[in-house]
């Protein structure tokens, strides 16, 4: 498999500020496979995934997140940190549930 190197520059959002809080209380689960960048992401939703409290399924590799910088322990640290647990083994993704 070629791997091919694109750089482009865009507009980010996060996802707290996005989303109106009525439309955010309703979401129950996210799910990311974002090639690398979901540490980010994660971050970018940290208000919402404290208030919230969605299950999470995040598809993440090493290789990729290395390459932005961080790592699949470091996720798993993160995500941790803000109250969940692994809910399965990882399998590719990986799976929290909001520790209540």
């Amino acid at each position: 498999m070629r791997e091919f190197a694109l750089e482009a520059e865009v507009t980010g959002v996060t996802l707290d500020e996005l989303l109106p809080i009525e439309t955010r209380a309703q979401l129950r689960l996210i799910k990311m496979d974002i090639e690398g960048v979901e540490v980010l992401a994660l971050r970018g939703m940290e208000r919402f995934l404290r208030e919230v409290r969605p299950c999470l399924v995040v598809e993440a590799y090493d290789e990729r997140l290395k390459l932005f910088g961080t790592t699949l322990a470091e996720m798993r640290a993160f995500i941790e940190g803000l109250g969940y647990r692994e809910s399965r083994p990882w399998d590719g993704n990986v799976y929290y549930d909001p520790a209540r």
